[in-house]
């Protein structure tokens, strides 16, 4: 997961450690603090600096959304509660992650977004990588099944599928990976168009022939990036599945699994007329739909898979200009100069109200409280420009990061922040995507009421 371009991040004093507050530059009315008000800071650009390292491959992250909504496992469960009819339903994960096999970890990255979508894992092609034992070329389907095992105790549903079995699947809401032959792809669908050799795709949903085109799944290649702007594509039914049973020998290999585990008993059941046009299946009377009896998903497993890597020449791997993360951010300083007027510019961040120059030492009577802070603890790179930020805020709070490219000077974005648990400790996840060949500066505020906390200033320099 560090891998041997993943940036050094160095990170301050956690504001949750310092012990008095005296607000220099004022964005609100003053009013007098009372005990136990939380005023809104930034660190001074002076504090000290000490590193924040990346998270450990042992260290496993899971979506809380997922926790706090999993219900019985016995197969009996209604659909889950985060169930998202839209595509895409995961973000997309490269296999371009900065480890040490990453181009060889399609299989990996693959499995990682399946992971998201059936347990609300958390987890990089590289981390699922070190979970597991084959640390030499290509991985099999079957390693990416050790490696969940292994990290989180779960396990995916597997075996090789007719086309048929694999439409049902995902008609019903299933997600899958399947292993194919690259070169079954069309040059003009391909994410790289040299590359022909094995290779694993993630598989996030199904439709049937209608006003949008053929039949098609909906494809996230671990080849792609997502600080392009790249989400997934809808590619041809048929296509996909040539790809698989090619590399199959007439059938697909392939991991799947339902969002919260299991098959919700409500799920939808592909209509005759979503069946394959060529192949056993070809002889169904199309028009009518199948009651629930002739529903032709399987039930689980459908036998053994062989252990089968993919193909030994890798595709090109990215070139990513190297950059170093800071804490401490001396650019920050203009921005906090232009938010001080009235009225706030747009891309002034709420919860940010004024500058602070923060004394360590005891706290003098009769002084402002100590802040309940945003307390960061790890970053990763997961991608070309692509960053996981972990973090602790005050619990009931909203936190919500704030990015500016370059030196702080141009309009305001914000990343996802998401609810999760770090090895069963709750913590908050935020992701940014931004131009990996261009540097940024980020900070994290929260609200609750009227009290305020803030991260310390952040900023990735890229030379």
């Amino acid at each position: 997961m560090t891998g041997s371009n993943l940036l050094r991040f160095l990170a301050g004093v956690a504001l949750g450690t310092l012990l008095a507050v005296v607000v220099g530059v004022s964005l609100t009315p003053p009013r007098t603090s009372q005990a136990g008000d939380a005023v809104p800071v930034v660190a001074s650009t002076d504090a000290p600096h000490v590193p924040l390292p990346s998270l450990a491959t042992t260290q496993t992250l899971q979506l809380a959304s997922y926790v706090e909504a999993a219900g019985p496992t016995d197969g009996t469960t209604e659909r889950a509660p985060w169930w998202n009819a839209g595509v895409p339903r995961v973000p997309a994960i490269t296999q371009f992650d900065g480890g040490p096999l990453a181009n060889v970890n399609c299989t990996m990255a693959s499995a990682a977004m399946l992971a998201r979508l059936t347990f609300g894992i958390v987890t990089t092609g590289s981390q699922m990588r070190a979970l597991q034992d084959d640390q030499e070329g290509g991985t099999s389907l079957l390693d990416a099944q050790a490696a969940v095992d292994n990290g989180w105790g779960v396990r995916f549903s597997r075996g090789a599928l007719s086309p048929l079995q694999l439409r049902a699947l995902m008609y019903a809401g299933a997600g899958a990976e399947i292993a194919g032959l690259y070169r079954e792809i069309p040059v003009d669908t391909r994410l790289q168009r040299n590359f022909t050799e094995g290779h694993a795709i993630y598989l996030d949903g199904f439709r049937e022939a209608g006003p949008e085109g053929p039949a098609a799944y909906y494809v996230i290649d671990p080849l792609g990036h997502s600080w392009s702007g790249y989400r997934g594509a809808w590619w041809p039914a048929d296509i996909v599945e040539r790809f698989g049973t090619v590399f199959g020998s007439g059938r697909i290999k392939a991991l799947w699994g339902f969002p919260g585990g299991t098959a919700p008993i409500d799920h939808p059941i592909l209509p005759r007329s979503a069946y394959p046009s060529t192949g056993p299946s070809a002889s169904a009377s199309p028009g009518s739909s199948p009651g629930a009896s002739e529903d032709p998903m399987p039930a689980g497993d459908t036998g053994p898979l062989d252990d089968v890597d993919e193909g030994t020449t890798p595709p090109d791997v990215p070139t990513v200009p190297a950059g170093e993360a800071m804490t401490g951010s001396s650019r920050f300083a203009d921005l906090l100069a232009r938010c001080a007027v009235a009225p706030r510019p747009s891309d002034c961040p709420p919860g940010l109200v004024g500058r602070a120059v923060i004394p360590v030492g005891p706290v003098p009577s009769g002084s402002i409280a100590a802040i309940s802070a945003v307390v960061l603890r790890y970053v990763n790179q997961i991608g070309p420009g692509t960053w996981q930020i972990i973090f602790e805020s005050p619990p009931d709070s909203s936190p919500q990061i704030w990015v500016w490219p370059g030196d702080a000077q141009g309009q305001v974005t914000h990343g996802s922040v998401e609810a999760a648990l770090l090895d069963g400790q709750p913590v908050s996840l935020a992701t940014v995507t931004a131009d990996p060949a261009q540097s940024f500066t980020f900070f994290i505020t929260t609200a609750d009421g009227d009290r305020r906390a803030t991260s310390q200033v952040g900023s990735v320099t890229v030379p």
